[in-house]
């Protein structure tokens, strides 16, 4: 499972599962452009369900 966030270049402000692009950033107080973070958490899940 992966987690994405879209992150404020200047001020690193973020809203969970949102794209990049540009929002309105309540930190800087105006538009600003975000950036993709996306998390993983570094399983796989046919690993995990293995039987061995």
């Amino acid at each position: 499972m992966s987690l994405f966030y879209a992150v404020c270049k200047e001020c690193g402000y973020s809203f969970k599962n949102k794209y990049p692009g540009i929002y309105f950033c309540p930190n800087c107080n105006k538009e600003k452009n975000f950036l993709k973070l996306e998390l993983f958490d570094g399983a796989k899940p046919s690993k995990i369900h293995e039987k061995e």
